[in-house]
């Protein structure tokens, strides 16, 4: 049975030296009212990048310009309402001020 996981424990998992697969980016937009949510892009991947410094704020992701002076890419911690969390797999749920979805990220934890 898949085990979910909280926010919390993702913030524990994620640790220097980790390394991160990005699985899927699904972007998202509300069309007219009687549409619904309607799906934008999707764009899937086997990019995998090494967690480079965790802080309070979230992470950073080591990328090709990485070098001494620069963290590298940053993912803040998502609120605890937007992350899905199960097994070694997780998905950040993104919305606007509106509270309407934007974007979900999928990630794997390897």
């Amino acid at each position: 049975m898949a085990e979910i996981k909280t926010l919390a424990q993702l913030k524990r998992d994620i640790t220097p030296g980790l390394t991160i697969e990005w699985l899927k980016l699904e972007e998202l937009s509300y069309g007219n009212k009687s549409a619904g949510l309607q799906l934008l892009n999707i764009s899937e991947g086997r990019e995998k990048r090494q967690v480079n410094i965790v802080d309070t704020t979230g992470f950073y992701l080591k990328n090709d310009y990485f070098t001494a002076s620069k963290k590298g890419s940053f993912c803040n911690w998502p609120k605890a309402s937007e992350l899905e969390y199960i097994d070694n797999i997780f998905t950040i749920t993104e919305t606007d001020h509106n509270g309407e979805i934007w974007q979900r990220r999928t990630y794997k934890i390897i």
